[in-house]
């Protein structure tokens, strides 16, 4: 009989390579009401297999406890990204919340065996990172088990939250169109009847406010509102000119009122305090700010003040739903108003029998309307259904082209154009570059494939002025015949080009349409198109932060190829030394070694002190320690640390400082570290023998640093990228003679803590490199050398009892013996209790104790000590592999007297060990 591996079943009931199945494969489910996984019945296994095969989401509950699986589609839209429920536990506990509504049509199928169904159920769910309303659609089907009675219940699950949304959204939308239908548009009447359909719809509208002009104040009244009385924070009766021109509202009225563009207008607790949840007990965070049209006006008749919901999200259909209300609310001020105080002119009494005919004609005028707004309904409701359709399938384009021609033939369908495109702004040349179109011909895109920003043609000034621009009729344009003979030529006569500007104000391109007539869109058109304009925006943003991040994957990918090799390459010599180490003793060879040692132990160390740097300077916890110093003595100290590099590859080094001098505030540890590593890369991108220049002079109140070599070069593709981390220069990397691609974006860091900037250059490839550093410089003041300390002699230590204590062996056998060959009584102990315990049969002068110790830490040994008195005058040392201030910090406040960072410097313990 062939025996069955565990591990095989597992494959077999949790089939396939997905999160879940991977999740329940690891899980431990002997411990679980269900028992080892080899006892479960077959209808339990057979219906595991179907819910990993599916590809929509389904949920199934087993046994007397309703052991709850699910698969990675019912994960994504009940609970959302990496927010898995625990394994092995009864969905009375984690569906408590929603059991009152689900648990109720379980047990009913449980106890009557027979199919069930819950059509767009409302749910709370918690999926990211709010609190949010959905609708749910469940099947709910009998699983029989062995015995042939119900076991347990598969549940299939359809998100029907847009239906629900889109219905309810539909119905406001048709009543104020109706509304809008009557004849007494703009009368205080109808803007109540409007802003009481809003009020019917809390879910969708916790709050509206709407303004019209005010000729009087020259600014906006507050005409009607819905969830918000006149007065309350944020509903102010009247905004004056004044208000509006110091955008001191807190509705950023002043510029929708100017641009005739929406605002989205965040954290409403902190402008207006807690503002009404209409349908939910929590407060908005967020409110929209829309333009109010109107045909027969210039320019906005108002604006809506819409709350959004606080537990939905501002998408693309919400905000087109609120354009939509701003749009019937602008069929509303279509007509006139009546003067605010004339008094209405008697009427002549109606002839006989013309009372019928004017309520026929009125009637037949209202039902006119109607029937117009309806249409204009059905045209708004389309465009938001192929909006919503675009989204979603944006939402599974990963490539930049396909998702910008997604978003340019749906904005040419909306509007009716003939011909578009999008361009791209390319910052390092200032041009924009077509990257997908629709309709030009070979000629035309050859001639305007790239374009500079400064150039006259409307989308460059578009984008130059981060503005939309509409030409109605280029045979009008001011700019003369070349405009008007390029476009005949293409076979357009209007353009409208809308600015692609991220939420941080950065330009990334350009949409344009263009139209074979005489042409401009409406408002209302344009309003949908910025909507496209956000999705281009998105998708650009988005397939942009992918491909940033694949690119900083592949470059941690070489790091880590780069820095194995790093470290290896000292630990050959290394070995090599040790094996030498008895046939040197012999010859006399050992000073030999022992400096080659030195050398490469050195060079491990500044790897790893390069590495720390980085993860100091980004995590923010670097701290300069400024004073006044003389650029010289920066540059001179800086010479004397890259000669042994220089000499080494026989360089010839030229150094040129100004006379005068030049004082900085700095550290001059940093500074130093500075131009060493620009000296030192220069040593490294040069070939044997070449020359390296390094020079510094004022200009104005800055200090400009150039150092520049006859060396490799910097490819052109490579110049924006030489600061990065983990950057280097394609084949000149492989002539490195040492390094990890962190050296330069040291340098940009550290000049940018000090207030300057750094710049590199290349001519290319073989043609040398240019660095050029300018700090600012210090006036008026004297500089004073501080005064100069002997090099204290080194002596050897007293026979000063000395306790290291380290879990690493090796590290603490030889950390002994170099203190016993200076002289002091070195004793090990490898962890922390054998540490407490030498205390006591040692008595020890000074404690070197190793913080990272399995089990009873450094910090816990060193508290230990200072709770008894009699160990006062002991000299705690820690020992640690890191060196930052929060670490130094904690090991004061455990106690420790001093802190040394791994490798310890020798000399350094020896004069800790000296002062004590």
């Amino acid at each position: 009989m062939k025996t069955v591996r565990g591990d095989e079943k597992l494959e077999r009931v949790f089939c396939g390579g997905s999160k879940m199945a991977r999740r329940m494969r690891a899980f431990d489910w002997s411990q679980s009401a269900l028992g080892p996984v080899a006892g479960w019945p077959l209808g339990l296994r057979g219906a595991l297999s179907i819910m990993f095969g599916n590809p929509h989401p389904m949920v199934i509950w087993w046994g007397r406890d309703l052991i709850q699986f699910y698969n990675d589609r019912y994960a994504e839209q009940m609970l959302g990204p990496d927010q898995p429920w625990p394994l092995g536990r009864s969905a009375r506990v984690l569906l408590a919340d929603a059991w009152l509504d689900i648990g109720l049509r379980v047990e009913s199928v449980i106890r009557c065996g027979e199919a069930a169904g819950d059509e767009e159920l409302p749910l709370i769910l918690e999926r990211k990172g709010f609190l949010e309303e959905t609708y749910h659609s469940f099947a709910y089907v009998p699983l029989p088990d062995e015995s042939g009675n119900v076991g347990g219940v598969a549940c299939h699950v359809v998100e029907r939250t847009q239906q629900v949304l889109g219905r309810r959204r539909r119905q406001t939308l048709r009543e104020l169109t109706a509304c809008a239908g009557h004849g007494d548009s703009c009368s205080a009447a109808a803007l109540h009847a409007a802003s009481r359909i809003l009020a019917s719809n809390p879910h969708d509208v916790p709050f509206a406010l709407i303004y019209l002009n005010d000729s009087e104040s020259g600014g906006i009244r507050l005409c009607a509102t819905a969830g918000l009385s006149p007065g309350a924070p944020g509903a102010a009766p009247l905004f004056d000119r004044d208000t509006l021109a110091a955008e001191a509202d807190g509705w950023s009225i002043g510029r929708v009122m100017a641009t005739g563009r929406s605002e989205v207008v965040s954290r409403l607790g902190r402008r207006f305090g807690a503002l009404p949840g209409g349908a939910w007990p929590e407060p908005p965070h967020s409110a929209v700010v829309m333009p109010i049209g109107s045909s027969q006006a210039c320019g906005v008749a108002g604006l809506l003040i819409g709350g959004v919901s606080p537990r939905r999200e501002l998408d693309d259909a919400y905000l087109g739903f609120y354009g939509c209300v701003a749009d019937a609310l602008g069929e509303l001020v279509a007509v006139p108003a009546p003067a605010a105080h004339a008094e209405p002119a008697p009427a002549p009494p109606p002839a006989p029998g013309a009372q019928d005919g004017h309520e026929a004609a009125e009637r037949a005028r209202i039902e006119d309307a109607l029937r117009r707004s309806e249409a204009q309904l059905a045209i708004e409701l389309a465009s938001m259904s192929r909006l919503h359709d675009l989204s979603s399938r944006l939402l599974v384009t990963s490539d930049m082209q396909s998702a910008l021609c997604e978003v340019l033939d749906a904005a040419l369908l909306m509007l009716g154009a003939a011909m578009g495109s999008v361009q791209l702004y390319q910052p390092s040349t200032h041009t924009l570059e077509i990257v997908v179109q629709r309709g030009f011909d070979p000629a035309y895109l050859d001639r305007f494939r790239t374009i500079s920003v400064d150039e006259k043609y409307v989308s460059a000034v578009a984008a130059r002025n981060r503005q939309r621009i509409v030409v109605d009729d280029l045979h009008l344009h001011p700019d003369g015949s070349s405009l008007r003979a390029m476009a005949s030529a293409a076979g357009y006569r209007s353009i409208q080009s809308t600015p692609l500007v991220s939420r941080n104000g950065n330009l990334l391109g350009v949409l344009s349409t263009h139209f074979r007539h005489v042409h401009r869109p409406s408002e209302r058109d344009l309003r949908m198109l910025d909507l496209y304009a956000i999705q281009a925006i998105d998708q650009i943003e988005r397939i942009r932060a992918e491909e940033a991040l694949k690119e900083a994957d592949r470059r941690k990918d070489e790091f880590i190829a780069t820095l194995a090799h790093e470290l290896r390459n000292p630990l050959a010599p290394i070995r090599n030394a040790i094996g030498m180490m008895q046939v040197a003793a012999e010859r006399g060879g050992l000073a030999r070694l022992q400096q080659m040692m030195e050398r490469q132990a050195d060079h491990m160390v500044r790897l790893v002190d390069d590495l720390m740097e980085v993860s100091r300077i980004t995590t923010g916890k670097i701290e300069l320690r400024r004073s006044l110093l003389r650029l010289a003595d920066v540059l001179d100290g800086a010479v004397d640390t890259s000669m042994p590099h220089i000499d080494q590859a026989r360089h010839r080094l030229s150094v040129s400082i100004a006379p005068e001098e030049m004082l900085l505030e700095g550290d001059p540890v940093r500074l130093e570290q500075v131009f060493a590593n620009l000296l030192n890369n220069a040593a490294k991108y040069t070939e044997d023998e070449g020359r390296i220049w390094l020079s510094a002079w004022r200009e104005g109140g800055v200090a400009t640093i150039e150092v520049r070599d006859s060396g490799l070069g910097i490819p052109s593709d490579m110049l924006p990228h030489v600061f990065d981390i983990f950057a280097q220069a394609g084949d000149a990397a492989r002539r490195w003679q040492g390094g990890i691609g962190i050296g330069l974006y040291l340098v940009r860091r550290l000049v940018e803590m000090h207030g300057g900037s750094v710049d590199a250059s290349s001519a290319g490839p073989g043609k040398g490199s240019r660095f050029v550093v300018r700090l600012p410089l210090v006036e008026g003041c004297l500089f004073r050398p501080a005064p100069g300390q002997a090099e204290p002699k080194a002596a050897p230590l007293r026979r000063k009892r000395v306790l290291i204590v380290d879990d690493n062996h090796d590290a603490a056998e030889s950390l002994a013996m170099l203190l016993e060959h200076f002289g002091a009584e070195p004793r090990v102990a490898h962890d922390g209790p054998a540490a407490l315990q030498a205390l006591e049969t040692d008595c020890p002068e000074a404690v070197l104790l190793d913080i990272g110790m399995p089990g009873m830490n450094g910090y816990d040994v060193a508290r230990r000590i200072r709770q008894q008195p009699r160990f006062d005058g002991l000299l705690l040392i820690a020992l640690s592999g890191w060196g930052g201030e929060e670490d130094r910090r904690r090991s004061k406040d455990c106690g420790f007297d001093h802190h040394l960072v791994k490798p310890v410097d020798i000399n350094a313990l020896r004069a800790l060990l000296d002062a004590h």
